[in-house]
């Protein structure tokens, strides 16, 4: 932490034009320290006035709040990086995160964020607990956001399929035996059909934004086909990668 305590790097504004053409962006530069103080100790005021206990302000809700939120942003650069999962590339370091994104409204998905950084959502099943994306979302509805880039699911659910191919193969190679070698082929071809028809799938959604309502249903109609069997072909897919990574090298 000990950046926080040097002196800031003179910003060239030929780099970032988008943010100086904002004049709310600019004017929070150029005020920081005016604007910090002025937050904090109007937080600490009125919790004092309110509490009758300034000093305990002062303790809970400058010193305690800012070192909480601090470490727990800190966290996505350390434990982000070493305790989790990581689903959509075992290229680099960042994973999955769940109890760390109950601390950082969502930041804890890093695996998906690392792999898909210009996705503005970081949790994207409906189950994972992400409020930024909803903040976001919700501020693209008023005007203030705007161009939110988002990553389609058959996209997501290939590079998925991509990442287990490179695994499993890295395994096989490690097992040796002929019959794990005879296995090759067969998830080279399922993953290349997989692969394919997410592209497919993808396109058709593109598509079927674009058509009137009249012509949508035999579209759909193709999609719910698609979607079955690539559901089919997946199931095959996930027994096919279990079996190779389950088995212990010899």
């Amino acid at each position: 932490m000990g950046w926080l305590f040097r002196k800031g790097k003179i910003i060239d504004e030929k780099v970032i034009p988008d943010l100086m053409g904002k004049k709310a962006v600019v004017f929070q530069h150029k005020h920081y320290a005016l604007l910090m103080i002025l937050a904090n100790l109007v937080v600490v005021l009125i919790a004092g006035w309110i509490f009758h206990d300034f000093f305990g302000a002062v303790v809970l809700v400058f010193l305690a709040r800012l070192f909480i939120t601090h470490h727990t942003g800190w966290f996505i650069n350390s434990w982000a990086h070493m305790f989790g999962s990581r689903p959509y590339s075992k290229e680099h370091s960042a994973v999955n995160n769940t109890l760390l994104a109950l601390f950082t409204f969502g930041e804890g998905y890093h695996n998906y964020h690392h792999t898909f950084p210009s996705d503005y959502r970081n949790g994207v099943r409906w189950y994972q607990y992400d409020p930024t994306k909803i903040v976001i979302w919700c501020l693209a509805k008023i005007g203030i956001a705007k161009d939110l880039k988002k990553v389609e699911l058959p996209l997501i659910k290939r590079k998925m399929i991509l990442e287990d191919q490179r695994v499993v193969l890295e395994k096989i190679k490690t097992l040796g035996h002929k019959k794990w070698r005879e296995l090759e082929e067969q998830i080279k071809r399922i993953a290349e059909s997989l692969s394919a028809k997410l592209l497919k799938k993808y396109a058709l959604m593109v598509e079927y934004r674009t058509k009137k309502k009249e012509e949508r249903k035999e579209m759909k109609l193709r999609l719910k086909a698609l979607k079955k069997n690539i559901q089919d072909e997946y199931k095959v897919w996930i027994k096919i990668c279990s079996k190779v990574l389950a088995r212990k090298i010899t």
